[in-house]
């Protein structure tokens, strides 16, 4: 009887073990969620930001009809960012016609 009631406290605790384990795995869980969500928030939230940027930096140098080396950098790398966190589509079309413009060495771009 001394054994088997040893054996079933000790049974005891790590069932008390496991449920502590468990609660704690769920609020893990719950804040995880909570993270991915505001992470897809500020991840919808950037793209549009980068997608605004592109659009009239774009625009505006194919309305000027060249670009320079800098600003063809910056515009490719913030594109590729945005096709990294998926977007897609007019953004795509007008760096392809950015993409086309000549590039002016030693020029400074600043309107």
């Amino acid at each position: 009887k001394e054994e088997t009631d040893k054996i079933v406290s000790e049974l005891t605790d790590v069932k008390k073990q496991i449920e502590d384990v468990q609660t704690t795995a769920k609020d893990s869980n719950s804040k995880i969620d909570e993270v991915q969500e505001k992470l897809k928030v500020h991840d919808e939230a950037h793209l549009n930001t980068m997608k605004l940027r592109l659009d009239r930096d774009m625009r505006r140098a194919i309305r000027r009809g060249f670009t320079s080396k800098d600003e063809f950098s910056l515009v490719e790398s913030l594109h590729k960012s945005y096709k990294a966190l998926g977007g897609n589509g007019y953004i795509d079309r007008l760096f392809n016609d950015f993409e086309k413009l000549e590039i002016k060495e030693d020029i400074l771009v600043d309107d």
